[in-house]
């Protein structure tokens, strides 16, 4: 009963709406109720400028993948500098992050002090750590750096030198190593 109330009390003023209204619809209350029989031309413009407007941003990111998977790669890349530079401080061995124009690869040494010859797992075992470059980007050295390009990161997670990358697709997005601290991070190209 008291969850009836409200709709009983809503039917009440519609129906008293509808019965003071000067012109009320033929067909009594429900035709007063639901009395609409389609939209104004207004509405209709308005939802097909939105309509419009929504293809224009949207529906060029759902045609094209380009976008998708150049900020997807250099995501990836630097992912992948950073899990290098960790996994050298946690295994407290040599690791090497190298970029080539086709994709790039992490090694490890075998020992504390060995050079990079084993390939590094990815983090969920699922094989070697390494991706290659998908079709619409491309990668560079940024500066001084050419490819292919080897980053060693010793066990205190310092590299051997600095480093800068350009990863082209439809936005270039650079990345640097620093060379005291091994900070990996985007910057301006």
């Amino acid at each position: 009963m008291i969850l009836l109330a409200p709709t009983a009390l809503l039917v009440t003023g519609v129906s008293l709406l509808c019965h003071q209204s000067r012109n009320p619809l033929p067909g009594g209350f429900l035709s007063c109720m639901f009395g609409q029989r389609g939209f104004t031309q207004v509405e209709l413009v308005v939802v097909i400028m939105l309509v419009g407007i929504l293809a224009i941003v949207a529906g060029p990111r759902f045609v094209g993948r380009d976008a998708f998977d150049a900020r997807g790669y250099a995501d990836g890349f630097l992912g992948a500098l950073q899990y290098a530079r960790q996994q050298a401080v946690a295994m407290r061995r040599t690791v090497c992050f190298t970029a080539q124009a086709n994709g790039y690869a992490l090694t490890r040494g075998q020992a504390p002090g060995d050079t990079c010859t084993v390939a590094l797992a990815s983090p969920d075992g699922s094989g070697d750590y390494a991706a290659n470059t998908p079709g619409a980007v491309s990668i560079t050295g940024h500066g001084a750096t050419a490819l292919p390009y080897t980053v060693t990161f010793s066990p205190l997670g310092r590299p051997n030198a600095a480093a800068s990358f350009r990863v082209s697709g439809d936005v270039d997005r650079c990345i640097a190593v620093e060379a005291e601290t091994g900070h990996i991070r985007y910057v301006t190209c």
